[in-house]
């Protein structure tokens, strides 16, 4: 496969049976040419106190839906970051063990569902240059916080980079060493462009 698909976060509402048939309805049409990595913990819809966990047996139903190629279940997420590096270090460990790296990689959230199924990887966009495809957030008026903006000030994006939104994205492999280490994206790590995953879904 040349697409590897992770799914980074806290679980919540991916055991729910509705959710669960999103997810792997959405992905049917891209799981020929990709490997799915879940890099998840064991928190459960609507709750987020520490003691609602996932059942075992959910998931169990989660992994036999998914079918993923690898995953890492943890009892309590230290943040999304740990998280994107959990998932990171899957798809890494699975291309040592093939000898050959992805070309793209496709970073998805456990708790969320689309309308539409993603179409197959050869419908996609793939720019020979390192391009990430995603929504993205300001990082705030005065530059040192995420917050949403109408749009970004060529001041801010020079000064203070950006913060990529957190519920999708589409990249060059190479762009997922930086995307996968943190989520904050500082203009100093910026290679390739920021396009609206809204006209990417229309593209394709």
């Amino acid at each position: 496969p040349a697409l590897a698909i992770l799914m980074c976060g806290q679980t919540r509402a991916l055991s729910l049976p509705p959710v669960l048939h999103n997810v792997h309805a959405s992905l049917a049409r891209l799981r020929d040419d990709a490997d799915l990595f879940l890099a998840i913990d064991r928190s459960v819809a609507g709750n987020k106190s520490a003691k609602a966990r996932l059942s075992g047996d959910a998931l169990a139903n989660v992994l036999a839906r998914l079918r993923p190629t690898n995953h890492s279940v943890v009892g309590k997420s230290a943040g999304q970051d740990l998280s994107l590096v959990r998932g990171r270090q899957l798809m890494q460990w699975h291309e040592r063990r093939r000898g050959v790296d992805y070309a793209w990689v496709m970073r998805l959230r456990p708790d969320m569902a689309v309308t539409h199924p993603f179409p197959p990887l050869a419908a996609w966009p793939q720019p020979k240059s390192p391009t990430l495809y995603t929504d993205y957030i300001g990082s705030g008026d005065d530059g040192t916080a995420c917050s949403a903006t109408p749009h970004i000030r060529p001041e801010l994006l020079a000064n203070h980079g950006v913060c990529a939104d957190d519920n999708w994205g589409f990249m060059s492999r190479s762009v997922a060493n930086d995307y996968f280490a943190h989520w904050y994206w500082h203009a100093s790590w910026f290679i390739g462009q920021y396009t609206s995953v809204r006209a990417v879904s229309l593209s394709v």
